[in-house]
């Protein structure tokens, strides 16, 4: 497990953030005195066969593609990767 105080030390808004080996980030949550809210909690994880990453790498992909077409001043001048 590893814990990262995020934010500066003076500030009174830092949060934890937890992430597990293998997983990422598993858990994000405000100190005590933080005017930060949101609280994030891992529920579930799904480990992907190799033809299910690939799967799902290339839709991501594909809708990466659409949003550079469809919002180009958000993008700039950065192109999308290509599908595989």
């Amino acid at each position: 497990m590893l814990v990262i105080r995020e934010g500066k030390r003076s500030a009174l808004d830092n949060e934890f953030k937890y992430y597990a080996l293998g997983v990422g980030q598993i858990r994000n949550e405000p100190r005590g005195s933080s005017r930060h809210e949101d609280i994030e909690r891992l529920i579930n994880v799904t480990k992907l066969s190799p033809e299910g990453l690939a799967e799902v790498s290339k839709e991501a992909l594909r809708i990466d593609q659409q949003a550079a077409k469809e919002l180009p001043e958000l993008y700039g001048s950065v192109k999308a990767t290509q599908a595989p």
